[in-house]
């Protein structure tokens, strides 16, 4: 397992889609990313912890094929962004999700959400491929 320890090049933030060690514009969308799996719990027929256990396997999962696909990141980059996903779905899944009426969530929460996060998917892919051209 080849996880990168190129610290010395990494800045501890990046306000930018480059990586950070403790902070970059890709921690939004490891953030939203548990923010659509939060609002997509509702209309799982399944118990609620299971799901997201579920759903932390799918983030370690994201992190794996990002290792698989040769992106590299420091190991607090990759730790932080599951804890982000994490957060994104915990926090609206506890605290939004509750308060919504049923018929909302799929319209105003589910594909919101999921537009949003496509967005900014987009918008990172774009600036990484840039970044990794040069």
């Amino acid at each position: 397992m080849k996880i990168s320890l190129h610290r010395k090049q990494t800045p501890i933030v990046s306000w930018g889609w480059e990586e950070g060690r403790y902070w970059d514009l890709w921690m939004i969308v490891h953030f939203w990313s548990g923010v659509v799996l939060a609002f997509g719990i509702p209309f799982v027929n399944a118990p609620r912890e299971f799901l997201i256990g579920l759903a932390f396997l799918a983030l370690v999962a994201w992190e794996l094929i990002e290792y698989f696909f040769d992106i590299h990141e420091v190991i607090e980059n990759r730790i932080l962004d599951i804890i982000f996903g994490l957060a994104g779905l915990l926090l609206f899944s506890n605290y939004l999700i509750p308060i919504l009426q049923r018929e909302s969530l799929f319209g105003f929460g589910f594909a919101g959400s999921l537009v949003i996060l496509v967005i900014l998917g987009v918008l990172g892919w774009k600036a990484y491929r840039e970044r990794v051209e040069k």
